[in-house]
């Protein structure tokens, strides 16, 4: 995955044309007003937490990439939808930027996404992003929780259930694919200290699926550095859980993909024809 330790784009624009700079996000959790349901869920339940407060400056577009427009509905949407119509997912957490809140809050009342809640995100962390998404369903009852990312928009159903099976069991899984090329390790001076066994290697991707009351736990309780500067979810948990044996379910890369780079959101638009 990619490193997501961000610094502030003054370049970018919001939409409302926000006041350019780095702005200091606290760790709350929901920004809606509604708070916790009524009622607990049902405790076999699976929500859904996608981290999209990101900024994407490899893509070099205007806006964040999430919010890049393919067939007149920003990318967020599409990978929303992935989840959406999942008859199992019955929350779906999306933690952004408060400037984008109005946005996505209109997005959700138009498009009839019932599911979604808006929870506050960290632009200069993804695992911070992720745990206040993991904080904004502590009222909610779950036992299990998918997290994926907002530029992901393709989600293979088949995948996407043997994760959540898999997480069930094991109290972890995510989606991998198998390394198509040598991978080389490297010494703290940019200079080759091994190659890794190519078979044994596989790229992680999402979705990952976990242990609700496990995966909270281990953003708890886990450190500032791997915070601050890791992008692995599987990491956290296993930090925590290192004698758990974590499920890594085979996926296809030609479906399981993150727009990055500008060329990206043609083949998202000719795929979502």
């Amino acid at each position: 995955m990619e490193n997501n330790h961000r610094s502030g784009d003054t370049a970018r624009s919001t939409p409302a044309q926000a006041e350019n700079g780095h702005r200091t996000v606290q760790t709350a959790p929901l920004l809606n007003d509604s708070g916790c349901p009524q009622t607990a869920l049902a405790g076999g339940a699976v929500a859904v937490v996608i981290p999209a407060s990101g900024v994407g400056h490899r893509l070099g577009a205007p806006v964040p990439k999430q919010y890049v427009m393919i067939h007149g509905r920003p990318l967020i949407y599409h990978t929303i939808n992935s989840f959406h119509r999942v008859a199992y997912v019955e929350s779906i957490v999306v933690t952004i930027l408060p400037e984008w809140k109005d946005y996505l809050q209109k997005l959700i009342k138009d498009e009839g996404l019932h599911k979604v809640l808006i929870a506050l995100g960290d632009e200069t962390s993804r695992h911070l992003s992720i745990r206040n998404g993991l904080a904004a369903l502590r009222c909610h009852g779950y036992e299990h929780v998918v997290i994926h990312d907002g530029a992901r928009p393709f989600v293979s159903p088949p995948v996407l259930l043997e994760v959540v099976t898999k997480a069930k069991q094991h109290g972890a899984a995510g989606a991998v694919v198998k390394c198509t090329s040598t991978i080389l390790l490297l010494d703290n001076d940019q200079h080759l200290e091994k190659c890794l066994d190519r078979p044994r290697c596989r790229q992680s991707e999402m979705p990952q699926a976990f242990s609700y009351p496990r995966l909270l736990e281990a953003y708890g309780k886990a450190d500032e550095h791997a915070l601050l500067h890791g992008t692995e979810v599987l990491d956290i948990y296993h930090a925590l859980y290192p004698d758990d044996k974590v499920a890594l379910v085979e996926a296809t890369p030609d479906v399981h993909w993150k727009v990055t780079h500008p060329g990206d959101i043609e083949r998202a638009a000719n795929l979502l024809k």
